[in-house]
């Protein structure tokens, strides 16, 4: 029997940060979608005349219903096509950009690390 007087408190877990990716993966299996959404960055670290390159790779997951994935990719071509009507079609190009290396020369006095 439900108790009219009985009160629920609801807390919501909210992460509000925005996550950049610049790469995606997505599997599947019978009962589930898992898109994993990458953040590749170069690190470029340099001591005197040494340079020290490290790739970081951050990542976030989920895992939807098949259910759900087919229903959240009705909602992003929807929202797709409504981005091209407003601001002109995405174009995608042959080949990915380079994106160009800004070189700067610091002194192993300048050095924080």
């Amino acid at each position: 029997m439900f108790d009219k007087k009985r009160k629920l408190n609801v807390i919501p877990r909210l992460k509000d940060e925005l996550f950049l990716s610049n790469q995606v993966d997505i599997r599947f299996y019978p009962d589930l979608f898992k898109i994993d959404f990458k953040q590749l960055n170069q690190q470029v670290d340099r001591l005197g005349d040494d340079k020290h390159e490290s790739l970081v790779i951050n990542r976030r997951t989920i895992a939807l219903t098949p259910l759900l994935m087919k229903q959240l990719s009705a909602i992003i071509n929807k929202i797709l096509a409504d981005y091209e009507k407003k601001y002109g079609e995405i174009k995608i190009p042959d080949k990915p950009r380079k994106r160009k290396s800004v070189k700067k020369t610091v002194s192993s006095t300048d050095y924080i690390g």
